[in-house]
């Protein structure tokens, strides 16, 4: 018997990162949307994470 075939990821179509971080960059004060970007992706998580932690009080 045959397994059914799994679907390729790395197949799948990818934004180029100048689109991420320019979608990014327009949330910027919006923590919640930037923390929902944050769990896309790796590639959303480090371009939000710059936003995200760029005003640390301590």
């Amino acid at each position: 018997m045959k397994k059914p075939k799994s679907t390729n990821t790395d197949r799948s179509p990818r934004l180029a990162l100048e689109l991420i971080d320019y979608t990014i960059d327009f949330l910027y004060s919006d923590k919640a949307a930037l923390s929902a970007c944050s769990l896309v992706c790796k590639d959303w998580l480090l371009s939000a994470r710059y936003h995200l932690f760029s005003d640390i009080t301590l």
